[in-house]
C-alpha cells in the first residue's frame, strides 16, 4: 500500500499542534507515526481536529481494486507518489496561492520534474495563481510529521490494524476525506473510474 497525507496549516498551525503534543508527551525532535502508541496517538487527533476546520486529504493506493493493482505494477514509485500527492492536494486545495511541503524523498533532476508536475497539475485542477512545490526534510518540518501521522494512521486502518473502532472519533467525515486512487487523467481506457 501506498498513501499520501495533505494537512491545509500554515506553519504557524503546525508548529502550534505540536509544541502542544511535545508538551503533553514529554517527546522530542522529529516525531514519527509510527512510533506512536495508541494514547500518543489518540491525544494528537484531539489536538489536530481541535486546531484545523479544513479537511485534510489522503490518497491511497492498494492492490485490492483494479486500478490500485495496475498502478503499483506499471507506474514507477515517484510518479505513483506524485500522483498521490496531487490527489491528496486537490481533497483539501483551494485558493489563488497554495505552498505544498513534502518530504523529500527524491533529489537533483528527479526532484525538479516531480515539482513541476505536481506544481502544474494542482495549479490546473484549483485554478490558483501559484502553487509552490518544496521537498523539506522532515525533521525540520511540523507540517510534514502531521502529514506523517496522519498517513501512518490511516495506513494502519487500511491494514485493518487496531484502530478501525477509532476512525470516526479521530477522523470524522467532515474533517477527513480519504480516497483511493483515481488517476483520472492517466487510467487506462479499459479500467473503470473507482467508485465512492
Amino acid at each position: 500500500m501506498f498513501l499520501t497525507a495533505a494537512a491545509p496549516l500554515s506553519a504557524d498551525e503546525a508548529a502550534r499542534v505540536m509544541k502542544k503534543f511535545r508538551k503533553a508527551t514529554g517527546m522530542r525532535g522529529e516525531i514519527k507515526g509510527s512510533r506512536l502508541t495508541f494514547n500518543q496517538r489518540d491525544l494528537f487527533f484531539d489536538l489536530l481536529n481541535s486546531s484545523t476546520d479544513t479537511p485534510i486529504g489522503v490518497a491511497y493506493c492498494d492492490g485490492h481494486s483494479p486500478l490500485g493493482n495496475w498502478a503499483l505494477g506499471s507506474i514507477k514509485e515517484q510518479d505513483l507518489w506524485a500522483e498521490l500527492l496531487i490527489e491528496s492536494v486537490l481533497l483539501i486545495g483551494e485558493g489563488n496561492f497554495i505552498t505544498v511541503s513534502a518530504d523529500r524523498r527524491y533529489h537533483g533532476s528527479q526532484a525538479r520534474r516531480l515539482q513541476d508536475h505536481v506544481s502544474s497539475s494542482i495549479a490546473n485542477n484549483v485554478g490558483a495563481n501559484r502553487v509552490q512545490v518544496q521537498f523539506v526534510d522532515s525533521e525540520n518540518s511540523n507540517g510534514v510529521q502531521i502529514a506523517d501521522i496522519v498517513a501512518n494512521t490511516v495506513y494502519r486502518m487500511l491494514r485493518g490494524g487496531n484502530f478501525s473502532a477509532d476512525i470516526l472519533r479521530w477522523m470524522p467525515e467532515q474533517k477527513f476525506a480519504i480516497r483511493p486512487l483515481e488517476l483520472k487523467t492517466k487510467r487506462p481506457h479499459w479500467l473503470e473510474p473507482a467508485m465512492a
